[in-house]
């Protein structure tokens, strides 16, 4: 072993240091004898030759006849390796970024939700894409990004779900105690909610004021409780519209619960307003010590007539 480090520190590391620059073939042991000597004199011929069969043994006959006939050194002492994607195209693995990688540990890690093939049946067109995208929003208090996420993936525990589990005796609504609660009835029509959508959609209108009339039209308000806005605009402050809407199902959730599990009534629309208002508070005390007060005005400011700062107070015009 000691004799193998000494040719390591020879310079004969790779299999290609043992062959010849000019022709192909190995080294003789004669020319190896010569190559160890002149950093370790006192080593004796034999035991150097001895040791150089030992590693020509190591190599496999295939190689060897590949390596006489070839000359390494104009092969790549790195070998071309190519990464194949699904789609048949193939990217060389040394240009190869970060962002590849991660994605094709994604590919191998990531099962697709069950949620989405529920959501696919009933709602064709959705894009699964923005729907996490306004799901885990950026800047949302961490209950609504919770709540999102459950809402999305179906994670809910409805009285329609509870009962098919044997866990309630009734799955009908407790608070208009007339139909089956399930999540669109939860979030978007029970009447007993009459009170807070009649409120949004006033606010949803004062939001969608300045678009054209027949894209409004298109917009479903059962779907926009459930998902959020999945579209894009210039003209609507998207951020704002799906932050406004996060709230207010976290508000409604929290008025079921207090029902459910509590018997007890709140009134939404003000549990509403004073949430919302907080968690506009906190961002604007955040976004103000962090020096960062152009994030704020791009996320709650900008193309939003429900909002304003003047003299920084906090202003919402509902």
């Amino acid at each position: 072993m000691l004799l193998f480090e000494k040719f390591i520190h020879s310079g004969l590391i790779q299999i290609k240091d043992l062959c010849y620059e000019v022709i192909p073939g190995f080294f003789t042991s004669g020319s190896i004898v010569e190559i160890i000597q002149q950093n370790f004199p006192d080593e004796k011929p034999h035991e150097i030759k001895a040791a150089y069969d030992k590693i020509l043994r190591c190599i496999p006959e295939m190689w060897k006849i590949l390596l006489k006939s070839i000359n390494p050194l104009n092969t790549e002492s790195i070998p071309k390796l190519l990464i194949c994607l699904e789609n048949g195209r193939e990217v060389p693995f040394l240009g190869a970024v970060t962002k590849l990688f991660y994605k094709l540990l994604l590919s191998e890690m990531f099962e697709t939700p069950t949620a989405e093939k529920h959501w696919e049946e009933n709602y064709p067109s959705i894009n699964f894409t923005k729907l996490y995208s306004v799901a885990n929003q950026n800047g949302l208090p961490p209950d609504c990004h919770c709540l999102n996420f459950r809402l999305v993936h179906r994670a809910i525990f409805t009285l329609e779900k509870l009962f098919k589990f044997g866990q309630v005796v009734s799955k009908t609504c407790k608070a208009c105690g007339l139909y089956t609660e399930n999540l669109f009835h939860l979030f978007a029509l029970c009447p007993k909610l009459t009170p807070i959508h009649n409120f949004l959609k006033d606010m949803l209108h004062n939001i969608f004021i300045d678009y054209p009339p027949d894209i409004v039209n298109l917009i479903n308000y059962e779907e926009l409780m459930i998902f959020g806005y999945l579209g894009s605009s210039k003209i609507v402050n998207t951020y704002f519209l799906n932050f406004f809407l996060s709230i207010a199902r976290l508000c409604i959730f929290k008025t079921r619960n207090l029902k459910v599990f509590h018997d007890k009534e709140i009134d939404t629309v003000r549990l509403f307003k004073f949430t919302i208002r907080k968690y506009i508070e906190y961002a604007y005390t955040y976004y103000k010590i962090k020096h960062q007060q152009q994030i704020f005005d791009k996320y709650f400011l900008r193309n939003n007539s429900l909002l304003r700062i003047e003299d920084e107070k906090i202003i919402l015009f509902f």
